[in-house]
């Protein structure tokens, strides 16, 4: 199953846009603030189907604000229902297996097509025609909150993202070399290679925490000797009763020994995406790269 085709109307900046894709890899280059972003947002956002997703982003964020302002400076007897902008975004799907096309194929998209696919379409409520005619006359507001955003499949059927055999994770290369980033990395692995060995996990930490001991009864106690004789409190190592000892580790290079956190940005960044894409269950993955990251190993 792949994406040979998205089509878009009035998302971000696209007023429409249709783009084939192939099978296997595919980039998009250009310019800064030619939709390249869009284009990997929309189709994470259809892929995952959450609701969530979209209402972080905001409907007043995603809907084209160009067609918006059309349709505000209309005339007032133009300013009808049949008139508001509609918002989508589709994706067209090449499935091989006969028995999950039953789940995708209809013709429950723009070109009134049997195929297989699936959308997000954000489009007035009916229910609400008399509240959207009131906001909108003589006002220079849009009710963004009388719209409705359905995410279904070109046989006519909703879904989410537990429901969709299509898996997408996007992946931001911007920032994935600050600590925090190699930090999560670092954690995400220990408790990924550890979750189906809890004993390896009680160990490293029954590990860790003997050794500490066996410090605070050594060098500290020369440290704390330093403190004032009242005090009340004395140095002491952490000890740990979550099994989530991954603060303690960190990945290293074994041909060169050094922390990937003194390796420079490029590496950090390719072994960050290596590592997540290694342990992804998704059968798609898009990497929004910044121009002066390129690299041909990612």
């Amino acid at each position: 199953m792949f994406i040979e085709k998205i089509k878009m109307q009035n998302y971000r900046k696209f007023t429409n846009l249709s783009i084939n894709l192939n099978a296997g890899i595919n980039i998009f280059v250009g310019d800064n603030d030619s939709g390249k972003s869009s284009v990997l947002e929309a189709i994470d956002l259809v892929v995952n189907g959450s609701i969530w997703k979209l209402e972080n982003l905001g409907l007043n964020n995603i809907i084209n604000i160009d067609v918006i302002n059309n349709f505000l400076s209309l005339p007032e007897e133009e300013k009808i229902f049949n008139n508001l902008p509609i918002m989508f975004v589709e994706l067209y799907l090449n499935i091989e297996d006969s028995f999950i096309q039953l789940d995708y194929e209809g013709k429950n998209n723009s070109e009134n097509r049997n195929c297989c696919g699936i959308r997000l379409v954000c489009k007035p409520n009916n229910e609400y025609i008399n509240e959207i005619m009131e906001t909108v006359k003589g006002s220079n507001y849009f009710p963004y909150e009388y719209y409705m955003c359905v995410f279904d499949t070109f046989a006519n059927s909703q879904y989410s993202n537990r429901k969709n055999r299509l898996k997408s994770m996007c992946i931001n290369t911007i920032g994935l070399s600050s600590n925090y980033t190699i930090n999560e990395l670092v954690k995400r692995l220990y408790l990924s290679f550890t979750e189906d060995d809890l004993k390896l996990r009680k160990d490293f930490v029954n590990s860790i925490n003997k050794d500490k001991v066996d410090y605070n009864d050594g060098i500290l106690r020369d440290l704390n000797k330093k403190l004032p004789q009242d005090e009340e409190y004395i140095f002491s190592l952490k000890t740990h009763t979550s099994l989530d000892c991954s603060q303690q580790l960190t990945l290293i290079n074994k041909k060169d020994n050094i922390s990937l956190y003194n390796h420079g940005k490029g590496e950090q960044i390719i072994t960050n995406v290596r590592f997540t894409i290694d342990k992804s269950e998704n059968n798609m993955v898009l990497i929004e790269e910044s121009e002066n990251h390129l690299n041909i190993q990612i």
